[in-house]
């Protein structure tokens, strides 16, 4: 690899390397957090999708760029869930009706991926795939598709599922933060 490459991939390497750090350390605390093992899942979920993305970039092929694009789907989607999880617990609101929805979510999840891997037959996630080089000092051709219905109603989920999450935990510092200015 050329010293341009190697220095265009250094950010997401750092960042991979980073994640897993994280994912290693919450690990290492799994005993004193009940929460943090789904943490580390999330962690390890994410450098998955970092790897990918960094495979995608040095793959000149498009369907060796096309299947990597595929494989982040898995860590991108399920992470979204795996965070809601996380929050769930963390925030201490756990009931059955939360566990119902978190197999409606891992299910629905399971049937993004499916919808992702079936894209030949329907067409739903992309469209119209081909290779661009947008100037000539970049190092990577990028893959360059069309985004279908089916890929705003992912992302939207993931995006939905993502954004529950950040509420859940704001809600609980607010509340906390209150009980603990009247001790």
């Amino acid at each position: 690899m050329s010293r341009e490459v190697l220095l265009a991939l250094f950010p997401y390497v750092i960042s991979a390397l980073a994640t897993a750090v994280v994912g290693i350390a919450a690990l290492k605390r799994r005993h004193d957090v009940s929460e943090v093992e789904i943490f580390a899942i999330y962690s390890f979920l994410l450098v998955i999708m970092i790897v990918a993305f960094i495979l995608e970039l040095v793959a000149t092929r498009l369907v060796i760029k096309m299947f990597w694009d595929d494989i982040q789907w898995i860590p991108a989607i399920f992470a979204s869930v795996v965070f809601f999880v996380f929050s769930c617990r963390y925030t201490q609101i756990e009931t059955e009706g939360i566990r119902r929805l978190y197999r409606w979510l891992f299910a629905a999840a399971g049937a993004s991926i499916i919808l992702v891997y079936t894209n030949g037959l329907h067409g739903l996630t992309r469209q119209m795939p081909y290779l661009e080089v947008p100037f000539d000092a970049y190092p990577f051709s990028i893959l360059v598709y069309s985004y279908p219905a089916g890929f705003w109603i992912l992302s939207a989920f993931a995006y939905l599922v993502t954004f529950s999450c950040f509420i859940l935990l704001i809600r609980h510092i607010i509340r906390t933060a209150k009980h603990h200015r009247w001790h």
